[in-house]
């Protein structure tokens, strides 16, 4: 290998410099169309044998990458640095000038996980037009709160109440044995207090018996009702919490009390209950 030959007469006005590494008798190519790029690259020429060149070429700026070429004269591997230092530093260059800028993402916040509230509750009931004058039932149930909604499964147990009928001396005794509500609410809440503007399905099975009759008989049946229910709860202390609530129940199946034939009692088409409940609260669905 002879000298070095630095393309820094021609190209010292632009900010390019590439350094050709090669035998005297190979000069350097014509760079002329690069003399507005900027960068830095080394070009390595050797000979490896006869009718054999090696082409090395490094860019350095403004990027770094190797290039690696066997070619069979010199002329070749004039013409192969000229076309890769054209194609590499301007292809740079025009990459870079048009070059979309990057905008970081945006940041998207993740949603907060929705909290669950549950309350479980046991209580009283009294019901008047369900049936002939007031019974009463204990109830006892498990409330589901999410986001402001309400769902709740109660469980229902009546006292056995003795009515009068048409016929003198005889009686019904009325005995609600078990049954369920389901309630779906609106509950928002406001501080200590949680209102709730519900629906409501109750499902009774009824066992009614003949008292005071000759040949006293007794039968069971399901009573249906649904209707609106609102509700009021109250948190006292800590998780401890009181309620009251009251129902509009309108009859789909009214189990009906027969004697000799004949409907002696039956239950009314429309009731209104109230109930009275002490829960204790989990966890906090927030308002």
């Amino acid at each position: 290998m002879a000298g070095v030959t630095m393309l820094v007469a021609a190209l010292a006005c632009g900010a390019l410099e590439v350094q050709w590494l090669a035998p005297e008798a190979c000069p350097a190519p014509d760079l002329s169309r690069l003399s507005a790029s900027s960068g830095r690259a080394v070009a390595r020429l050797e000979q490896p044998a006869a009718g054999t060149w090696r082409l090395t070429l490094t860019f350095v700026e403004p990027f770094r990458a190797d290039r690696a070429l066997e070619l069979s004269s010199c002329d070749d591997a004039r013409r192969a640095a000229r076309a890769l230092l054209v194609l590499g530093l301007q292809g740079a260059e025009a990459f870079q000038a048009f070059e979309a800028p990057v905008s970081p993402p945006p940041i998207v916040e993740a949603p907060a996980p929705r909290r669950v509230e549950v309350a479980a509750r046991v209580g009283g009931a009294g019901a008047v037009g369900a049936a002939p004058g007031l019974s009463g039932r204990f109830v006892a149930g498990v409330d589901v709160r999410v986001a402001g909604f309400a769902v709740g499964l109660w469980a229902r147990a009546g006292l056995p109440v003795d009515y009068a009928t048409a016929v003198e001396g005889s009686r019904v005794r009325l005995w609600p044995v078990a049954g369920g509500e389901l309630t779906g609410c609106w509950a928002p809440r406001v501080g200590r207090l949680t209102f709730g503007a519900c629906g409501s399905l109750a499902l009774e099975w009824w066992r009614l018996t003949g008292l005071g009759v000759t040949d006293p008989g007794q039968g069971s049946a399901a009573a249906l009702s649904l209707g609106p229910l609102a509700r009021l709860t109250v948190r006292a202390v800590a998780a401890l919490e009181l309620g009251v609530a009251a129902a509009v129940r309108v009859a789909a199946l009214r189990p009906a009390a027969l004697l000799d034939g004949r409907e002696v009692l039956s239950a009314a088409p429309v009731g209104v209950e109230a109930q009275a409940f002490v829960g204790w609260r989990f966890g906090d669905a927030g308002p």
